[in-house]
Formats: structure tokens, sequence, C-alpha cells
């Protein structure tokens, strides 16, 4: 059994086969997901700044939050509170789209947001 200080220890190695599997794989689904999603799905999107805006601020400010909570509520300290932080602080990707694509969510509200927060965060 692995104990929180072996956590430092643990390395995790994926090689190049695998990693270009996962990513042919990804980009299928999400090629099946855009063939679902019409032009007019996205101006519906731009219609509701309200829901992109909590969406975002969600993203920025109460997930990080809520998980620098957890970190003190839970006692975890080190790498594993900075890995938690970091993971709550990057912006949502290909799987939440997929996610919200399987729980038949608004998809292209889902895409927006990516687009918008993945964009804010790297420039």
């Amino acid at each position: 059994m692995i104990s929180a200080a072996d956590v430092d220890t643990i390395n995790i190695a994926f090689n190049e086969s695998s990693l270009t599997l996962l990513k042919i794989v990804i980009a299928t689904i999400l090629f099946g997901i855009a063939l679902d999603t019409q032009i007019s799905d996205f101006r519906d999107a731009l219609r509701k700044p309200r829901a992109m805006a909590v969406a975002i601020a969600g993203q920025f400010v109460l997930l990080p939050a809520i998980t620098f909570v957890l970190t003190l509520v839970l006692d975890v300290r080190g790498s594993v509170a900075l890995g938690m932080i970091l993971v709550a602080c990057c912006p949502p990707g290909n799987v939440s789209n997929i996610l919200t694509h399987r729980a038949k969510g608004d998809v292209a509200l889902s895409v927006s947001m990516t687009a918008v927060s993945t964009s804010w965060r790297s420039s």
C-alpha cells in the first residue's frame, strides 16, 4: 500500500505508442461531437453571456478556492496539495466537452467556455 509520504516517488510513464493511440481516440470522439453540434448552437451560446461569465468565474475563482479549502480540511500537505490546486486552476479541456455531450448538456457553451478560458490563460 502506498502512503501519503510515498506519493512523490510515484513515476507514471506512458510510451509513445500508447499516447498516440490515446490522442487518436480522443480526436475521434471529439470529431463525433463536432458532427453533432451545429453553428446555430454556438449562436445560442453567444446569446448567453451570463452563463459564460458564471462558468468562467466558477473555473477561475470557485474551483481553485474550493480545492484550497479541501486541502486545508483534509490536511493535505506538500506536493499533493500543490498538485490538487494546480489541477483545479487548469482550464477545462476535451474531457469536459465529452462529458457535457454525454450528459446531454449545452456542448456549444462548454466548447465556447473551453476556448475562452484556454486562450485567456495562455495569454
